[in-house]
């Protein structure tokens, strides 16, 4: 089976998500690891955005995009995010083992690039909150009980789709405004534990991985930005 793969630096936050849609819809098995360029939000597939101070998030120049996952507002700002998808017949078929198994792929990578002691976060009322980095379900990946990388996830019939964003530095200090009323961040940055990696550096490791896993066959993924763009936007526009 081939594991399609695609690096996207800096890059606008709708065509991104546009991407990770197109590799839902399709059923590609595919990782995807990228940037966002300018600073955006990222909202789950179902969350309303009635939590979040569009006045203060207009001023503040964010893009909002719309992900095929689940899960709460994410603030890409200081961060590497991947996307990972693998079709059903590779995966657990309960929707938790699926999800521990994608996870665990990510803290492998992370701990192959920085040798940190990653743990699993806390629950702590994930369900009150509207950020991701404002609260922790029992599934994410912390050190020292704070978390560093936030997940979301997506199961259909075909497959599971893992969002994850990796902070590597703090977020800045107003970032809790996005929400309405304001959230209080929380979780710690790479930074601030002395390491730093490149998205390439992320991106090779974890196509390692998955290739030694389930002895896939990795593939550049050469695909036309502007046509995936074109017909997912009015799934990724959330405003």
């Amino acid at each position: 089976m081939i594991l399609r793969h695609i690096l996207t630096e800096n890059e606008h936050g709708h065509t991104l998500m546009a991407i990770d849609w197109y590799m839902l819809d399709e059923n590609i098995p595919a990782l995807h690891t990228f940037t966002w360029h300018p600073h955006a939000i990222s909202l789950g597939y179902l969350q309303d955005t009635s939590g979040l101070n569009k006045e203060f998030i207009q001023k503040s120049g964010y893009v909002i995009a719309r992900r095929p996952t689940g899960g709460k507002a994410v603030i890409h700002d200081g961060d590497i995010s991947i996307a990972l998808y693998l079709p059903a017949e590779l995966l657990p078929r309960r929707a938790k083992d699926a999800y521990t198994e994608l996870s665990d792929i990510l803290r492998e990578a992370l701990f192959q690039l920085t040798n940190l002691p990653l743990s699993r976060t806390a629950e702590d009322e994930y369900h009150k909150h509207e950020g991701c980095f404002t609260s922790s379900t029992g599934y994410e990946i912390g050190i020292n009980g704070e978390k560093i990388a936030g997940i979301a996830v997506r199961k259909t019939r075909k497959g599971m789709l893992m969002h994850a964003s990796i902070r590597m530095k703090p977020f800045p200090p107003n970032a809790g405004m996005v929400f309405a009323p304001p959230e209080v961040m929380k979780g710690t940055s790479f930074s601030q534990h002395g390491k730093s990696f490149t998205p390439e550096d992320l991106h090779h490791t974890i196509l390692k991985i998955v290739k030694e896993t389930y002895g896939l066959t990795p593939q550049i993924w050469k695909i036309d930005r502007n046509e995936i763009l074109s017909r997912y936007i009015n799934k990724v526009k959330a405003l």
